[in-house]
C-alpha cells in the first residue's frame, strides 16, 4: 500500500468514525446543522454504551494496523487522535464513569432546551422529528436515573457542586414559564426602552409629565420585580400617576403595533451587545450566568427567545404581572 492509499484510508477511518459518533450523540448533531437524526435522543442504557465501546474497539483496530512511518505528518496526527479518543472512552467505560454522568452544561436536563434553540421545525417533516425526539425524552431520563442509580448502588456519586445546580436546572423549568421572562423583558423595553419607549415618547415629550422616565425588570435567581419609574414635578403628582397607571392599562388593553414590537426587540439586543463589548464585560456574563446555573451558553438561547416574543405575548405577561400595581411617591 502506498503512502497516498494508507493516508486516504485513515480519512476514510475517520471520517466513518465521526458519522457513527453524529448517530450516537444525535442532540450534537442537531447543535452542529445535521438533521439526519433529529428524530431521537442519545440511549444511556447499557447497549447504547456496549454500541459505543463497540465503535472505539473498531477503531483502534483498524488504527493499529497503520504504522505510523507510512503516513504524512498530517496522516500521523488523524490516526493518533483516533486511538487516543477511541482509548479514552474504552477506558471510561471500563471506569463506569457514565455513573458519574451529571453535567449542569450538557446534562439532560438541559436537552429540551438545547432542541428548542437549535432544532429546525419549519416543515411538516422536521415539526414531526421534533415531536418524536420530545416524546422520547421520558425515555432518556429514565435510562439516566437507572444509570445514577447504579452508581450508587456501586458507591459511586457526582460531586456536589454539578448535582446541585443540575437540581436548581430542574427546579426552574418546573416552576417558570419559560416565554414569560424574555417576554417581560420585551414588555420593558417597550414602555421604558430610552427615547422610543411610550414612558419617554408619551409621558415625557407628549405630555410633560416626567422628566425621568424608567421600566426595570432586574434578572434574579429567585423572584424579581417590575418597576415602572417617573420623575415629575410635585404639582404633577397626581396627574403623573394617573397617566403612567393609564400607560400600564394600555398595553394590557391593547396589542402592541408591529414596528413598536420590532423596535422594543432590537433595543433590548442591541444594548445586551453594546454592554458585552469588553473582555471584562463578557466574562462578567459568564460567570454570573454559571452562578445563577442558567449556563454559560444561555445568552444564546435567550436572544432566540426574544426574537420570537410575539405581540399576544407582550400583551399575555402584561395582563399577568401589571394587573396589581403599587404605587410609592418619594418627594
Amino acid at each position: 500500500m502506498t503512502v497516498t492509499d494508507t493516508n486516504a484510508l485513515v480519512d476514510e477511518i475517520a471520517n466513518r468514525f465521526w458519522e457513527k459518533i453524529l448517530e450516537l450523540d444525535p442532540v450534537q448533531a442537531t447543535i452542529l446543522g445535521d438533521d439526519r437524526f433529529d428524530d431521537r435522543l442519545p440511549d444511556l442504557s447499557p447497549e447504547g454504551r456496549a454500541k459505543e465501546a463497540a465503535l472505539s474497539r473498531e477503531v483502534l483496530a483498524e488504527a493499529e494496523t497503520i504504522g505510523r512511518d507510512e503516513l504524512e505528518t498530517e496522516g500521523v496526527i488523524t490516526r493518533d487522535m483516533l486511538m487516543l479518543i477511541a482509548r479514552n472512552a474504552l477506558e471510561a467505560q471500563e471506569r463506569k464513569l457514565y455513573q458519574l454522568a451529571v453535567d449542569h452544561i450538557w446534562g439532560v436536563q438541559t436537552m429540551p432546551v438545547l432542541i428548542a434553540q437549535y432544532q429546525k421545525a419549519d416543515s411538516t417533516e422536521g415539526l414531526e422529528k421534533l415531536l418524536k425526539r420530545y416524546a422520547a425524552y421520558p425515555t432518556l431520563i429514565d435510562q439516566q436515573i437507572e444509570t445514577l442509580r447504579e452508581g450508587i448502588a456501586d458507591g459511586r456519586t457526582s460531586a456536589a457542586v454539578p448535582v446541585r445546580r443540575a437540581i436548581e436546572q430542574i427546579d426552574r423549568m418546573l416552576t417558570l414559564a419559560p416565554e414569560d421572562y424574555p417576554a417581560v423583558k420585551v414588555l420593558s423595553a417597550i414602555l421604558g426602552g430610552g427615547m422610543a419607549g411610550r414612558f419617554f415618547s408619551d409621558l415625557r415629550d407628549k405630555q410633560a409629565l416626567a422628566y425621568t422616565t424608567a421600566a426595570q425588570y432586574p434578572s434574579r435567581v429567585d423572584q424579581s420585580f417590575f418597576l415602572a419609574l417617573l420623575g415629575t414635578a410635585p404639582e404633577n403628582v397626581a396627574k403623573a400617576e394617573a397617566a403612567l397607571r393609564e400607560q400600564l392599562a394600555r398595553i394590557q388593553r391593547e396589542p402592541v403595533a408591529d414596528e413598536e414590537l420590532r423596535v422594543g426587540k432590537a433595543y433590548l439586543l442591541g444594548n445586551l451587545e453594546m454592554d458585552r463589548r469588553t473582555n471584562a464585560r463578557q466574562a462578567w456574563y459568564l460567570g454570573s450566568l454559571e452562578t445563577a446555573g442558567v449556563g454559560y451558553e444561555y445568552l444564546d438561547r435567550y436572544t432566540t427567545q426574544v426574537r420570537a416574543v410575539t405581540a399576544a405575548d407582550v400583551q399575555r405577561v402584561a395582563r399577568r404581572y401589571l394587573s396589581t400595581v403599587r404605587t410609592i411617591i418619594v418627594r
